[in-house]
């Protein structure tokens, strides 16, 4: 796991499988279930997914890709903007989210845009949060 070679295989294996859909309650049929590998990465980052955050952006600061994950506490559809420090917007998105899970979007070309501070923002029925990202 070179990813994270602070870790034995072990310890990363057990992180993998406490994200699984049937962590709690394994069977001879599907074992532990279908990982979330997104939810193990965050914790392996040791980001808490139990924050009230519903956005998390990894790396922060970025240089040319960027993975904004996004902890859907309802279904529901949002959309995604990227805002420069004048309020342009220079991306956006839709996005599907489902209770519980965590919904990851993946932009790249970030070397594209300027150096500086851009606000990232969620907006959606039941969803609205803003966080800030850093472009290097």
């Amino acid at each position: 796991m070179s990813a994270f070679p602070e870790l034995s295989n072990m310890e990363v294996m057990d992180i993998i499988q406490s994200t699984a859909s049937q962590a709690d309650n394994p069977d001879n049929s599907m074992g532990y279930g279908i990982p979330n590998f997104a939810k193990a990465y965050m914790e392996l980052k040791g980001i808490d997914l139990s924050t009230e955050n519903i956005i998390s952006i990894l790396p922060n600061p970025a240089s040319d890709e960027v993975t904004i994950f996004i902890n859907g506490q309802e279904t529901g559809e949002a959309s995604l903007y990227i805002y420069d420090i004048s309020g342009k917007r220079v991306y956006e998105t839709s996005v599907t989210l489902w209770d519980g899970k965590l919904a990851p979007v993946y932009i790249s070309g970030l070397d594209a845009l300027a150096s500086g501070m851009y606000t990232v923002y969620l907006a959606g029925d039941v969803y609205q949060e803003t966080q800030k990202m850093i472009v290097r």
